[in-house]
């Protein structure tokens, strides 16, 4: 397995999305619940 076959790669349209969440949501925190993501990755 390779280093990169670990990390889950997200398309353009989540991304999107994760962004307009993050920016309507009232934290990161809630925003990253909503998304079921881990926090830290809405702020890279």
């Amino acid at each position: 397995m390779k280093k990169s076959d670990k990390y889950r790669k997200y398309d353009a349209v989540f991304q999107a999305e994760a962004l307009r969440v993050a920016s309507e949501s009232h934290s990161t925190q809630a925003a990253a619940h909503i998304l079921n993501l881990n926090p830290k990755l809405l702020y890279k």
